[in-house]
């Protein structure tokens, strides 16, 4: 694998399973210096399991920072159902790959569930998106809407999806980002238990 001129975000994002960008908590600011990775690794049936923490490693190291989940609880959007949902959508007829994304003003699912649309609405909106639709199954989905504008979004899913995009505060995962000496001194800093005799 090679990566070649992305900055520190984008590098965290892709190792952490391409956690969007507006679920980081930097406790300082992350270098905007572009970065090449190079990585290989040798075939074998577990290299899902392995290849996300490989990465993980080798660019929080690399970057000398520190990155842990942690949940808080924050402003989102909820992703809901409506009746008029179970009629205006029907289950995608592709037999092959799926894809999900935002991109230009369009955001585009093939073959992708409720949880990959409130993937893409958050790569939209740059805010949380969770789904709660309850809607289980494959759909094709094209929507455009321009990029942060939350308003035309939730007409567009009401008009052509039936599904409502309420704003509420929920738990969230987020990875909480710092410098690897800034962690340390953190750790350093905290009350010291005395020595048992």
């Amino acid at each position: 694998m090679d990566i070649y001129g992305w900055n520190a975000k984008a590098l965290i994002s892709f190792a952490y399973r391409n956690v969007p960008e507006d679920r980081f908590l930097p406790t300082s600011a992350l270098s905007e210096e572009l970065y090449n990775l190079h990585a290989a690794w040798s075939t074998g049936e577990d290299n899902d399991n392995l290849i996300a923490p490989f990465l993980q490693t080798a660019i929080t190291y690399g970057l000398k920072l520190r990155v842990e989940s942690k949940t808080v609880t924050k402003k989102a959007y909820v992703l809901k159902a409506t009746e008029a949902a179970h009629k205006l959508m029907t289950p995608t007829a592709s037999t092959g790959g799926s894809m999900s994304g935002y991109w230009k003003g369009k955001l585009k699912l093939v073959n992708g569930s409720m949880d990959a649309l409130a993937s893409s609405l958050e790569g939209g909106l740059e805010v949380p998106v969770v789904n709660e639709t309850g809607i289980d199954g494959k759909f094709d989905v094209e929507l455009e809407f321009p990029a942060k504008d939350a308003e035309a979004a939730k007409a567009a899913l009401l008009k052509t999806l039936g599904l409502e995009l309420i704003e509420a505060e929920r738990p969230i995962q987020m990875l909480e980002v710092s410098p690897r000496e800034e962690a340390k001194k953190a750790e350093e800093a905290k009350p010291q238990q005395a020595p048992k005799p």
